[in-house]
């Protein structure tokens, strides 16, 4: 019996500012784990230089994460 359900994005031609945007990266997944009932535990997110994020919320019921790699020729 499934608890739940394992998604894998790739995604192509998304914004890259909010790609590369770490607060507003965390933001969206704290709401989606409020959104689904989530107890949130604690979160921690990376930004690298020059551009992408990693991060993760720690929920009881598992994590939701992220890795963006924006496709912005560097400047």
């Amino acid at each position: 019996m499934a608890l739940g359900k394992h998604l894998l994005l790739e995604l192509m031609d998304c914004n890259h500012d909010l790609l590369n945007d770490v607060e507003y990266l965390r933001k969206a997944l704290s709401d989606v784990a409020t959104k689904i009932g989530a107890t949130v535990i604690k979160d921690s997110f990376y930004q690298f230089t020059p551009q992408g994020v990693s991060g993760v919320i720690i929920i009881a019921e598992s994590h939701i994460s992220i890795h963006t790699k924006p496709n912005r020729p560097h400047t």
